[in-house]
């Protein structure tokens, strides 16, 4: 596990999005194959540091430049690449279809185009703290405190490749099929759990290092 997150500087240029429907992922055609993910939580600061790496393949039949992500509101990117080059990418703030749910979209700029059936890996890290959504779905409690821990897709705690479409959103994340590795890193005497296998658990100068991963495809 990379330490520490938060010493990674920023890459690329941090510019204001002019107009968010330009990302390549319109219509879905960007797909995530598989995310390698990197947490260091902490429950005390109500703070997490990530770490994404993730695989994404073109299906559609044109080329595209761009990749679109979706983060929580309470969590901010601090640095974007792409496996060959640095990225420049752009941040805006939306509101998903006047659903209220605000969350951070970011457009990753590739440094060439992404052909049909072609994969690309992207790398971002992000810090801050996880907002819930309870105000729009009352479910979505979501948070990292010293007494209640809950990380998932549902309150975008990590980059999710999608626009901010609602539709498309509720129509493509349940079909979204990859595979996944996770390392979470949290004080000694807090237990991480998920729906994946353990691989591997180690403790060490007060804290635990979890290591999940998922042998099949999510869904299948």
């Amino acid at each position: 596990m990379s330490e520490p997150l938060s010493q990674i500087v920023l890459m690329g240029d941090y510019q204001a999005l002019s107009n968010s429907n330009k990302s390549g992922i319109i219509h879905g055609c960007c797909k995530p194959v598989d995310y390698v993910l990197e947490y260091v939580i902490d429950p005390f600061k109500e703070k997490l540091l990530g770490k994404a790496e993730i695989t994404v393949k073109n299906t559609c039949p044109h080329s595209i430049n761009e990749i679109s992500l979706l983060l929580n509101k309470g969590l901010r990117i601090t640095s974007s690449n792409h496996e060959y080059s640095q990225n420049p990418y752009t941040i805006t703030v939306p509101s998903m279809d006047k659903k209220g749910i605000i969350v951070n979209h970011i457009v990753i700029k590739l440094p060439r185009a992404l052909y049909p059936n072609n994969v690309a890996r992207i790398i971002v890290v992000f810090e801050g703290r996880i907002e819930g959504y309870q105000d729009v779905f009352p479910y979505i409690k979501d948070r990292i405190d010293k007494d209640y821990i809950l990380i998932r897709p549902d309150a975008f705690s990590y980059p999710i490749v999608s626009d901010p479409d609602f539709n498309q959103l509720i129509a493509n994340l349940p079909r979204q099929r990859f595979t996944y590795k996770l390392t979470a890193k949290i004080p000694y005497g807090y237990v991480a759990a998920t729906l994946g296998e353990l691989v591997s658990k180690k403790t060490d100068d007060g804290y635990t290092v979890y290591v999940f991963k998922e042998g099949s495809r999510i869904g299948e």
